[in-house]
């Protein structure tokens, strides 16, 4: 998993499209079974694919 929650394939590169949030996780970022620091990991994945579609972060 790389600072965007991307998941890292066999190749060593982020996976296109494939995210991993809570559980999954926990290996990495201990922190990740409580509601808040699932809503901060699902506006991380947000944030990442809306920088990917060319969107900017709503304020």
């Amino acid at each position: 998993m790389d600072d965007h929650l991307r998941v890292i394939g066999a190749s060593g590169a982020p996976t296109p499209g494939l995210y991993a949030v809570g559980p999954l996780t926990r290996a990495a970022v201990w922190e990740a079974l409580a509601v808040p620091d699932l809503r901060n990991q699902t506006a991380e994945v947000a944030a990442t694919v809306a920088a990917g579609l060319g969107l900017r972060r709503a304020a």
